[in-house]
C-alpha cells in the first residue's frame, strides 16, 4: 500500500471525524469536585479604571466597559502567579448583588485551569449555585452531546472576599480542538438568534455593508468568518417551499438535534429560543449541531421561593416556547417529527438523567457547597425570601434537595402539555362602526395534525374568570374576527385560544405587566 493512499485513507478518516460531533470524552478523566481558591489584586487597567468602576458596570449595552489589570495566585499551582485584565461578564446578572467576571490572560503565557480566558460565574439569582455545574456534569455523559468543564472558586479581590462561585470553560477555538473537533469550524453564540433570514444583519464578509457588530447582534463570531454555509442553512430552513425534511437532513444532525432539545426540555431550560445555545458546523460538513451553554434559569428556577410571584406562561412547558423559530416551528410542523422528540425524551429521562443519578451529583456537591453557603460572604447574597442566617440555610437546603425531582416535573409538564397547539401573536383591535371591534392574530397549527380553531375572549379582569367574561366567540375558523356586539367598559383585556378538536388550547404569546401586583400576566393583552 503506497504511502500516498494510506495519506488519503487517514484524510478521509480525519475529515468524517471532524463532520460529526463526536466529543472526546477523554478530557473529563479525573475532575475533582473541591473548592479553588483564588487570591486576586487589582491595579488600574489601560483606561486608568478600578475596581469601583466594575462594580458600578450594570449594563452591556452601553459603552461603559471598564477594564481592570489583574494578578492573582491560586492554591491549584502552588508558587505561581497570573497577571492578565478582568471585566465583568454577563447581562442580566450585571444588577447583582455581585458581579460575574471574565479574566484574560496574554498569548503565550501559562495558561490557568487549561484557559487563557477564565469566566467567573456568580450566578446571583441561583439559589442552589449549582444549576450550571449539575447541567455540564450530566451532559458529559450524553453521545451526541459536548459540555463543559466546570470548578468551584472561593474569590478574593484586594482583600475582600467576593465568595463562591463556578469556573466555566471558554467555549471557542481551543475549546473545540481540545474535543477533537474542527477548530477551524464554523461556531457561533446565540444571542437574538431565531433562525430568521436577517439580510441586513447576517452578510457575507465580502459584502461591502458588512459590519461586524451588526452580524453579532445576532450571533456571536467564535469560529470561521466565511459566513457563507451559515448563510445557506438559514435560505434553506426560511424558504418553505422545499421540502423540511431534505433541510433537516441535509444541514443538522438528527441525533445531536433531539438530544439538545430532549435535555433543553427535561432541565427546564425554556430562556433557549434565542440566546444560550452555540451552533457550530465543521469545515468538511453541510450539517450544524447545538451546543448547550448556561442554566441560571434551568431546573425550575421560577419554583424558588423567591420567584414563586413569577409565574410561567403554560406554553413554556410545552412546543410553544419554541413556536417562534423558524427551525424548531418546521420540525415541530413535519409529519412524525415531534413523536421522535417525545422517544428521546424518555429515552434520556430513563438512561441518563435518571433520579438515582442527579442524586448522586448533589451528594458529592453538598460537602462542598455547603460549607461555602455558610460563609458570611455567601449567606448575605442568597436570594431568599427569609432574612435571618437560620431562614437562609433552611431555604437553601430546601431548594438544593429539590433539584433531585425537578427532571421528572418537567417530564410530566412536558407531557402535559405536548398535545396544545402553538401559542399566537395577537395584533391590536380595530375600532368598527357601532363599536364593535376587529380582532386579528396569527394562524397557529397542531404539531399532531389536529385542526385548529380559535376563540376570542374579552374580560373585565386579567384572570378570565367566566364571570369576568363581557364578549365571547367560539370555533372560529379564520384568523380574524369582528365582534358581534358592542364592546363596552373600562380596563378590558382580551386574548385568542388557539384550540384543537381534542379540546387543547393554548393561551397567546403576548403578556401585560401589572404593576399593582408587580409581575407579568401571560397570555393577553389589555384592550
Amino acid at each position: 500500500m503506497s504511502r500516498v493512499f494510506i495519506f488519503i485513507i487517514l484524510l478521509a478518516i480525519t475529515s468524517l471525524a471532524h463532520s460529526q460531533l463526536r466529543e472526546d470524552k477523554s478530557v473529563y478523566i479525573g475532575e475533582a469536585i473541591s473548592v479553588i481558591n483564588i487570591e486576586l489584586s487589582s491595579s488600574p487597567g489601560p483606561a486608568g479604571h478600578t475596581m469601583k468602576d466594575l462594580n458600578r458596570d450594570d449594563s452591556e449595552k452601553d459603552t461603559f466597559v471598564p477594564v481592570v489589570s489583574v494578578s492573582f495566585k491560586s492554591d491549584s499551582y502552588p508558587g505561581k502567579s497570573f497577571a492578565g485584565e478582568m471585566k465583568v461578564r454577563g447581562q442580566s446578572t450585571r444588577a447583582g448583588s455581585r458581579k460575574s467576571f471574565k479574566i484574560t490572560l496574554p498569548k503565550g503565557a501559562e495558561k490557568f485551569l487549561g484557559q487563557r480566558k477564565i469566566h467567573l460565574n456568580r450566578h446571583p439569582y441561583d439559589l442552589t449555585r449549582v444549576r450550571n455545574k449539575l447541567s455540564f456534569d450530566l451532559l458529559k455523559t450524553l453521545p451526541n452531546m459536548t459540555s463543559l468543564k466546570t470548578n468551584f472558586i472561593h474569590l478574593k479581590i484586594d482583600g475582600e472576599d467576593y465568595g463562591f462561585y463556578t469556573q466555566v470553560e471558554h467555549t471557542s477555538k481551543g475549546w473545540l480542538k481540545s474535543r477533537g473537533l474542527d477548530k477551524e469550524g464554523h461556531l457561533y453564540k446565540a444571542e437574538r438568534f431565531r433562525f430568521k433570514r436577517e439580510v441586513d444583519k447576517i452578510k457575507l464578509k465580502s459584502d461591502p455593508t458588512y459590519r461586524v457588530e451588526d452580524f453579532e447582534v445576532a450571533l456571536e463570531i467564535k469560529g470561521s468568518d466565511d459566513h457563507a454555509p451559515l448563510i445557506e442553512m438559514l435560505d434553506a430552513v426560511n424558504n418553505k417551499g422545499n421540502s423540511f425534511e431534505a433541510v433537516f437532513k441535509k444541514h443538522f444532525d438528527e441525533d445531536n438535534y433531539l438530544e439538545w432539545f430532549a435535555t433543553t426540555i427535561l432541565f427546564g431550560n425554556a430562556d433557549t429560543s434565542s440566546q444560550n445555545f452555540y451552533i457550530y458546523s465543521p469545515q468538511a460538513s453541510s450539517k450544524w449541531y447545538f451546543l448547550p451553554w448556561d442554566f441560571d434559569a434551568a431546573w425550575d428556577f421560577y419554583g424558588q421561593p423567591d420567584q414563586l410571584k413569577n409565574k410561567m406562561a403554560p406554553w413554556h412547558f410545552a412546543l410553544g416556547n419554541w413556536g417562534n423559530v423558524r427551525l424548531h416551528k418546521r420540525f415541530f410542523e413535519t409529519k412524525g417529527f415531534v413523536s421522535r422528540l417525545v422517544k428521546k425524551i424518555e429515552e434520556l429521562k430513563v438512561d441518563y438523567l435518571g433520579q438515582a443519578k442527579i442524586r448522586a451529583l448533589l451528594d458529592s456537591y453538598k460537602p462542598v457547597v455547603f460549607s461555602e453557603v455558610k460563609r458570611k460572604s455567601e449567606l448575605e447574597h442568597l436570594p431568599t425570601i427569609g432574612s435571618t442566617d437560620g431562614q437562609k440555610l433552611k431555604e437553601f437546603e430546601g431548594e438544593f434537595n429539590r433539584l433531585e425531582n425537578v427532571v421528572e416535573k418537567n417530564y410530566k409538564r412536558f407531557m402535559n402539555n405536548v398535545e396544545k397547539p402553538m401559542p399566537v401573536w395577537m395584533d391590536e383591535p380595530e375600532k368598527k362602526s357601532g363599536k364593535k371591534l376587529s380582532f386579528s392574530w396569527e394562524d397557529s397549527f397542531d404539531p399532531q395534525g389536529d385542526p385548529v380553531t380559535y376563540t376570542v375572549q374579552v374580560s373585565s379582569g386579567p384572570l378570565f374568570r367566566k364571570s369576568d367574561l363581557v364578549y365571547e366567540a367560539r370555533a372560529i375558523k379564520d384568523h380574524k374576527h369582528i365582534s358581534t356586539k358592542r364592546i363596552r367598559g373600562k380596563n378590558l383585556f382580551f386574548r385568542v385560544l388557539s384550540v384543537d378538536d381534542k379540546g387543547n388550547f393554548e393561551v397567546p404569546f403576548d403578556d401585560y405587566w401589572d404593576k399593582k401586583a408587580d409581575k407579568v400576566l401571560w397570555g393577553l393583552k389589555k384592550l
